[in-house]
């Protein structure tokens, strides 16, 4: 196999593995966000170029290993008797929130650090950022292991409008 192919087929692995995670951590709506790739894209025109350019939403690459490892050690404390179901899910949501930080953090940085990419607002909730540049540097970030999926804004924030209708 080429390396593209390896790259994509890792991709693909790596978002059912965190997928799971997310399971386990209670968070499956937040898996329909992988669903549309980059459709916010338009043309625009500079100095009688045109390039394209466009905004789209990051979704940040969690430690998975990580996450599952403490989540195996939380559900062992709850069996054991040591944590009851309501401390194991403050913890949960502890652990949640202490990846999610992580992940963002790093991703931010390595956005930051590319090359036409300008980072937008963060959705601590989603794991997202958004980013707007030029279209081949937004999708240059994919190559990062900070980065688990490239998503239209519209849909991260249709995801936030359902989760605070939830509330």
């Amino acid at each position: 196999m080429d390396d593209s192919t390896l790259k994509n087929r890792r991709r693909f692995l790596e978002s059912v593995s965190v997928g799971g995670a997310m399971l386990l951590a209670g968070c499956t709506d937040q898996l329909s966000l992988g669903e549309s790739d980059l459709s916010n894209s338009q043309n625009g025109s500079q100095e009688g170029t045109t390039e394209a350019t466009g905004d789209a939403a990051v979704i940040a690459a969690l430690d998975r290993e990580a996450i599952q490892k403490e989540q195996a050690a939380i559900q062992k404390d709850v069996q054991n008797g040591d944590m009851n179901r309501t401390e194991a899910r403050t913890k949960m949501v502890e652990l949640q929130e202490k990846y999610v930080t992580q992940a963002i953090d790093s991703l931010t940085g390595t956005l930051q650090e590319t090359d036409g990419v300008t980072v937008g607002k963060t959705y601590q909730s989603l794991a997202a950022v958004t980013v707007e540049g030029d279209a081949g540097a937004i999708l240059s970030v994919l190559d990062s292991d900070n980065v688990n999926a490239l998503v239209s804004v519209a849909d991260v924030e249709a995801q936030v409008k359902r989760q605070q209708t939830q509330a």
